[in-house]
């Protein structure tokens, strides 16, 4: 929106940069578009996440661990293993909740209210209300409710680290026209939704509203639920599916060596199972956890949010966020 001048926004939504909408138009539009809000899609239970933790073939290779062990009655080797996989998922269950409360926050940080030209007329309304096409004034102390070519402005300087990271006040203009597409911090005729006006005063039409404004991209994200492996994921799964075949491949061998030999069936049982136990690397998933663990940690103490633990690995080559 930041190439178009006024006078092409202005007949693309249909408004006008002097005197707003009128209210059947507002209304008509709410209708169509809905509501300016951030949405987030119904939560899980936390029970349902906990055990969303437990779908991965290693932790269901490690399960059945624990039950041979538990029948060859090596009670601290199941107890081991339970340990670890409990630990994985709840870790992995935190960090989701997590996630939630971060979309919380983005709800929380939209205005009340804002003030809208309607009619000609300067009116407070709710924020959920505004529509595309929406004329709006704000001035120094006030939040941005929705994404905003600039009409006019008077020495307006944003905030807006919350979508760049930049912590040094923004120049805006109305005057500014980009030639190709830019960067959001590069946008210098545009205001989004929920940076922060630390002076100055300005107008204009709502070009984006709820989930289509760049806030309402990262709400998305989070609400996000795909389920596309990592590398290492990829290459644990496959590692589970080589241990198991493995495991069977040699039990039953063993098996078949020992009653060829006469030995007694239960002890031959014993032994398969045994030897299945002891070529689980239950420690594997532990330390593939703890490091995914301090991963996470470190990116939380730079303010930045990891929703699903195995995302982490993903970030192994980068330096900058």
């Amino acid at each position: 929106m930041d190439q178009y001048t006024i006078k092409e926004i202005e007949n693309l939504f249909d408004s006008d940069s002097k005197n707003g909408l009128s209210e059947k138009e507002a209304k008509k539009r709410l209708l169509r578009d809905g509501e300016n809000s951030i949405t987030s899609k119904k939560r899980k239970s936390i029970l349902i996440v906990f055990f969303e933790q437990l779908k991965d073939p290693m932790v269901l290779i490690l399960l059945i661990g624990a039950v041979l062990s538990l029948l060859l009655l090596e009670i601290l080797d199941a107890f081991i293993i339970c340990f670890v996989v409990v630990l994985n998922a709840l870790i992995g269950t935190f960090q989701y909740v997590k996630s939630e409360k971060a979309l919380e926050a983005l709800q929380a940080m939209m205005q009340p209210t804002c003030k809208v030209i309607r009619n000609s007329k300067v009116r407070i309304i709710q924020t959920n209300e505004l529509v595309c096409g929406d004329l709006i004034e704000f001035e120094a102390g006030d939040r941005i409710p929705c994404d905003i070519r600039l009409t006019s402005t008077t020495r307006l300087m944003m905030d807006e680290s919350i979508l760049t990271g930049e912590s040094q006040s923004v120049s805006k203009t109305e005057f500014y026209r980009s030639t190709n597409e830019k960067t959001i911090s590069e946008k210098h005729n545009m205001v989004f939704m929920s940076t922060y006006v630390s002076s100055g005063r300005g107008k204009g039409i709502a070009v984006n509203c709820g989930m289509n404004t760049e806030m309402g991209k990262i709400a998305a994200l989070l609400n996000d639920d795909h389920e596309d492996l990592t590398p290492l994921q990829r290459r644990m799964n496959e590692l589970s599916k080589i241990l198991g075949f493995m495991a069977i491949l040699i039990c039953l061998i063993m098996m078949g060596v020992n009653i060829s030999k006469g030995k007694n069936i239960l002890e031959t049982v014993l032994l398969a199972i045994s030897l299945a136990v002891a070529a689980i690397p239950e420690g594997l998933v532990a330390v593939v956890t703890i490091v995914q663990s301090l991963g996470v940690n470190m990116m939380s103490k730079n303010h930045a949010i990891v929703r699903k633990l195995s995302a982490v690995e993903t970030l192994g080559s980068v330096n900058i966020i």
